[in-house]
Parts: structure tokens; C-alpha cells; sequence
């Protein structure tokens, strides 16, 4: 299994329900908030070991069961039953005999192909241990023997018609293989830098900076769908004694975990600031996150410990440290290449700097410079020079598969990153050096030769070849664009269709009494709204504009404030509101300020980019529904049932929707 195949098993993974727990969605952003305790080691079984113990508990059940409709009348002679038990025998010696050699068949395939157990089981070990917390080991032996049915039936129906041969083809599955294998040599170099003593003097530098004389955390977590159970635990629980016993008797309604020595970095603040001000033994929440109610019993707050460099704590942070030898490697390279990063108007950056600067901004929540107008920029605009060889605009658009430098995906990644459109371009220019100096290197010392790496980029031919096949066969018509509209249309709720964006500014401060004062100052027309905002602006930024906002962008609370609120006014009251989220450490109290208020603006087809995105979703159903045909077409039965009784469950539906997705 190589490294596309782990990304994709992620991809489906989350498709299928195994999407990340909201509490890290900011954790992964710095190494730093990377670092947890290592558990003690266990010896679990294998992976395979488990699917096996599943199955033979599900064969034996069968069995019992079809052992006790036997009847009376069924009932054999002993001589009859030594010949049945003798050629049972002679039966399970032979099948045992030839699934040694090829494992059970998993797959048939009507052209008289299989895919055997032997195959999957090879792929089973490799699965990420991420990955098997996510999903059952069941259901990851599914989507693995679905995924080689997959890239079978695609691979089969384009080599027939000889879309593997084309030359574009071919020519996507040479870039992408050198990418891949750009990032294989990256790792490799990463490594060699990792001695023991550099990575135990990072470590030192990340404790002292982050962790000494911080807190670390031991909470139990409990998770339920039923509101009015998240109320009696916020209301009743006054000990970790009681909480259990309330688990036991609702186990069936809610979800119990324990995270324990947690660095307060790995939290939320919405969580921090309660226990902080409650302690230990208190009940923190719930919080509403989708349809699922969270709460969190604080068991203890102890002192952040270093921990001792070795054993198994060395091996897990080599993981975590990763990333920054890696930009180590990066930097190295750039000294040898004579790289030069610019921005638009021509100015030499130091890329070093650059990259600290975004990094401590999103450790602080700050939000980005103002944005730049990406549009004055011509395709041969120089970003970069690499040995004096200029690395210009025209080379990221078509690295990213972008149509434009207005296209909306850097408008996304800019978002997605906090930063502005300058920095999304000089961040996009750099993933663009690094690929042509890694780049530089496979070729030099021919690296894709090498048979480790061959089998590490194996999938990619796979995956060019499907989206090849999909797309000679996918036309998407304006007919089936509009039906994908009509549908997402009539799925939004009438309420929210008749609803509004609302354009909110607020001033953020350290009291309830200071901004009590200052709002009976606005209302009382003493000082104008404005006139103070714009002060807090200059001075301490503590005055925030959040431009148009809808009701999923905002807090129910303040949205429900916002919509009480008469426009060119501040609402009545004093807002009490996280200001961390918007870089202001302790400064939780708001007045908000109505400044306008449009009819929310509905997706249309009308506009360029609502109107891409919907000729992608239908591209992606069309897609599924060709694959499901082949599957029809070309499959006699996948795990001994019929294939269209597999594909049509909803799991597995998941599975091919996620799989058609990475090949699209």
C-alpha cells in the first residue's frame, strides 16, 4: 500500500462517518500543539487477527443456528455420517490447502477473474492506526476489497479501449509519480537530519517555549444526542463516582472517553476558560456541535511534566517533528538552488520570515493584512527565481489546475489558512519551488528506478487511467446541472431562504462594566458608535468587522441578537462573547453594531463559480452512477453475495461515492 492508497482510505474513512472530532480542528496547525502523552504500550491483536475472530464468531452463530432447525427426520446414520464427516474432511484439507496459497475468494468477476483474501490481508497490516479508530475492521476490509474491485473494473474497461496508452496520460502519470517520489526523498532527508541529538534538542526547544510552567488536563469526554440527558449531567454529576453510574444506566444514549494529561494548546478555549475558573470534579458544557451534545468532566489539572527522550516517546515524536525537518531540507535547498522568492511588486522576500509571520499569527488568532487585488497580475509575472531561472504566475495556475488568479479555490485557500491573497500566492509559489527542486532531485539521482519507490507510487497510474476512463465517459449536460440545483435548492430551508445576511462590526472589552458604560454612552448620543470603533481600530484592535454574516457563520445566541437588532444602531445589550477567537485575549464582552442587512444571496447558475461547483456535483453523481454499472456489468459477487446487494448499502454506496471523488 503506498501513500496515495492511505490518503484515499482517509478520504473514505471520513465519508463514511469517521470525520475528525471538532476539539482538534486547530490543533494540527503547529507542531507544537502536536505533543501528547504517549500511552502505555499494549500488545493488541493484529488487525487481522481481530477480522478473523469476527468472522469466526459470525460462522460459528451461523452454524448454531443451523444446527438447531435440524429436525427428527433429518437425522443421519452413523454410517451415513462417517462418509459425510470423511468427505468433509477431504474438502476442508483441500480449501485449506489452496487458501494457503491464494486466500479465500473474496471477488468474482464474471470474465472469470478473482480477488482473494491473500491479497487484502497484505494491505490490512498497513492501514493507519487512525484509520482503525475510525472505522470497524470489517468495514476496512470492505472498503479495501471494494477498492481493488474498483481499480480492476476501470483499469479493464480503459485498457480496452486503450485510454492507458494515451499520451496525455501518460505524460499527468510521469508529473505525479515525481511529485510522489519528490516527497518519498523529502521524508528521506528529513530522517537523515533526525539524529537523536537534534531531535531531542527540538524537543527542548518546544517545551520551553510552549509547555513549561503550563497546565495539562485529564477529562473524561461524553458525548449524547439527547439534550435533555446533556442537561441532567451538566445539572446532577458532582463526582466522577456519579457520572459513571449515570453512564452505565445511559450507555445506549451517549458516548463516554477519557483524555488524559492533556497540554492546555490541545483544547479549545471553550473549554479551558470554564475549567480554569470551575476546577477539578466540575462539568464543563454541554456544548451543541451538529445534532451531538458535548460535556466534559474535569478530573484533574497537574503541572505540564517533561517528559524523559526515549523509548516509545522518542519514536511517536519523530512524527510530530517531522514536518519542520522537513522545511528544514526545504531550506537547505533553496541555499544550494540560489532561490529567490518575490512578491508582485518585484521585492525580495525571505521566505523564513514569511512563514513565522502566518505561523504566529494563526497561533494568535490574528486575522490576515488587508487583502491585495490578485487581478493586477499577468501570467508571466516573476514569483520566483530558481538559479536565475524565473518561476512565474502562469506555472501556479497550472500547477493548481486553476483557470485564473481569480479563480475562487486561492479565494479558499486563503480562508482555509488565514491569510491574505498575498500570502495564499507567495505559500501556493513555494509548494511550487519545492515540487521543481524535488523535482530536480529524483531526476538527478534517478530515484523513481528504485523498486521501493516504484511500489510507492504504483496507485498513480491507476488513478490517471480511471479519471481518463470517467471522463471519456461522463458529459455533463445543462439538463443534469440544473436537476443537481433543484436539488441542493429545495434542500435548503424555506426559513434560511427567506432569511438575511447581516453586516456586524463589534468593539470588544476587558469588563461587563466598561462596555455597559460605553454602550449608555452610544445610546444616550454622548459618543457615536463609529467614532469609537474606529479609535479601537487604530490603537488596540480591539474593534472587529465581520462584514456580511449569515446565521451558519454565528453563534445561535448572536445571531438571535443580531436579528433583534434595528440596523445603523447597537443592540441594547452587552454581549458576552470569546475574544480569543478574534485575537483578543480576555476581552470577552462585546457591543455589536447592525450596520446593513441584505436578503441572503441563494446559489445561482447565473454565477460563474455556484455555477462550476454544480457541473462538478453532477459530474461526481454521473461518475457514481457509471461506476455502480461496471460494478453491475462486471462483478458476479463480493463476499459470496450478490454485488449489486453489496453496493446498494449505504456504507458501501460511501465507499464507491469517496473512491469516485479521489479518481475525479
Amino acid at each position: 500500500m503506498n501513500v496515495k492508497s492511505v490518503v484515499w482510505l482517509c478520504i473514505a474513512a471520513a465519508a463514511i462517518g469517521g470525520g475528525s472530532w471538532f476539539l482538534y480542528e486547530n490543533s494540527q496547525k503547529e507542531t507544537v500543539k502536536t505533543i501528547e502523552p504517549i500511552a502505555e504500550e499494549k500488545s493488541p491483536e493484529t488487525k487481522k487477527e481481530t477480522v478473523i475472530k469476527e468472522e469466526k464468531q459470525s460462522t460459528e452463530s451461523s452454524l448454531q443456528k443451523s444446527s438447531s432447525q435440524k429436525t427428527l427426520d433429518e437425522k443421519e446414520t452413523p454410517k451415513e455420517k462417517s462418509k459425510t464427516k470423511e468427505e468433509s474432511k477431504e474438502a476442508s484439507d483441500a480449501t485449506e490447502s489452496l487458501n494457503k496459497k491464494t486466500g479465500k475468494v473474496l471477488v468474482k468477476f464474471k470474465d472469470g477473474e478473482t480477488i482473494t483474501e491473500s491479497e487484502i490481508n497484505a494491505d490490512m497490516e498497513k492501514i493507519p492506526d487512525q484509520l482503525s479508530e475510525k472505522m470497524s475492521l470489517r468495514d476496512i476490509k470492505l472498503l479495501l476489497v471494494l477498492r481493488a474491485a474498483f481499480d480492476r473494473v476501470m483499469l479493464r474497461g480503459a485498457q480496452k479501449e486503450g485510454i492507458d496508452k494515451d499520451p496525455q496520460i501518460q505524460a499527468e502519470i510521469g508529473k505525479k509519480e515525481t511529485t510522489i517520489a519528490g516527497m518519498i526523498l523529502l521524508n528521506e532527508k528529513a530522517e537523515e537530519l533526525m539524529t537523536d541529538e537534534a531531535l531531542e534538542k527540538h524537543y527542548n526547544e518546544i517545551w520551553e517555549t510552549n509547555f513549561k510552567g503550563t497546565k495539562e488536563y485529564s477529562l473524561k469526554v461524553i458525548t449524547t444526542s439527547d439534550k435533555a440527558l446533556a442537561d441532567k449531567i451538566s445539572k446532577t454529576v458532582k463526582d466522577e463516582k456519579g457520572l459513571n453510574q449515570l453512564i452505565e444506566a445511559n450507555k445506549a444514549n451517549l458516548k463516554a472517553m477519557d483524555l488524559n494529561n492533556r497540554p492546555e494548546s490541545m483544547l479549545p478555549a471553550e473549554v479551558i476558560k470554564p475549567i480554569k475558573t470551575k476546577g477539578e470534579k466540575s462539568i464543563i458544557g454541554p456544548f451543541s456541535v451538529k445534532d451531538v451534545f458535548m460535556l466534559f468532566f474535569v478530573k484533574k489539572v497537574a503541572e505540564a511534566k517533561k517528559h524523559e527522550f526515549s523509548g516509545k516517546f522518542k519514536e511517536e515524536y519523530k512524527k510530530v517533528a517531522m514536518p519542520d525537518f522537513m522545511q528544514k531540507v526545504s531550506v537547505n535547498l533553496y541555499k544550494e538552488n540560489n532561490v529567490k522568492f518575490l512578491d508582485i511588486n518585484g521585492k525580495e522576500i525571505d521566505i523564513e520570515a514569511h512563514s513565522k509571520k502566518i505561523k504566529e499569527r494563526a497561533k494568535d488568532n490574528t486575522p490576515p493584512a488587508e487583502q491585495f487585488n490578485i487581478g493586477k497580475l499577468n501570467d508571466d509575472t516573476v514569483m520566483a527565481y530558481i538559479n536565475n531561472k524565473p518561476v512565474v504566475a502562469s506555472e501556479i495556475k497550472a500547477f493548481f489546475k486553476l483557470k485564473s488568479l481569480q479563480d475562487e479555490a486561492l479565494l479558499m485557500m486563503a480562508h482555509q489558512f488565514n491569510m491574505s491573497l498575498g500570502e495564499i500566492l507567495v505559500y501556493a509559489t513555494k509548494l511550487v519551488v519545492d515540487d521543481k527542486l524535488l523535482t530536480i532531485e529524483v531526476e538527478a539521482i534517478h530515484y523513481l528506478s528504485k523498486p521501493e519507490v516504484k511500489e510507492k507510487t504504483a496507485d498513480v497510474a491507476k488513478s490517471e487511467i480511471a479519471r481518463g476512463f470517467l471522463k471519456k465517459h461522463i458529459t455533463v449536460s445543462p439538463e443534469q446541472v440544473r436537476k443537481t440545483f433543484n436539488t441542493v435548492l429545495k434542500s435548503i430551508p424555506e426559513e434560511d431562504k427567506n432569511d438575511h445576511e447581516i453586516a456586524v462590526k463589534m468593539i470588544f472589552f476587558a469588563s461587563q462594566e466598561e462596555a455597559g458604560q460605553v454602550l449608555e454612552s452610544i445610546n444616550s448620543g454622548k459618543a457615536k458608535f463609529n467614532d469609537i470603533f474606529k479609535g479601537r481600530e487604530a490603537s488596540d484592535k480591539s474593534a472587529v468587522d465581520l462584514k456580511y454574516v449569515t446565521k451558519k457563520m454565528v453563534p445561535t445566541t448572536i445571531w438571535a441578537a443580531l436579528k433583534r437588532s434595528a440596523t445603523g444602531v447597537c443592540h441594547k445589550e452587552v454581549v458576552e462573547i470569546d475574544g480569543s477567537k478574534f485575537g483578543l485575549e480576555g476581552k470577552d464582552y462585546a457591543i455589536i453594531y447592525v450596520a446593513d442587512r441584505r436578503p441572503l444571496t441563494l446559489p445561482s447558475l447565473s454565477n460563474p463559480a455556484d455555477k462550476r461547483y454544480f457541473e462538478a456535483m453532477a459530474y461526481h453523481e454521473l461518475a457514481v452512477e457509471f461506476v455502480i454499472s461496471l460494478f453491475n456489468a462486471s462483478v458476479i459477487s463480493i463476499f459470496d453475495k450478490s454485488v449489486s446487494d453489496i453496493i446498494s448499502s449505504p456504507v458501501a454506496k460511501k465507499m464507491i461515492e469517496a473512491m469516485v471523488a479521489g479518481n475525479v
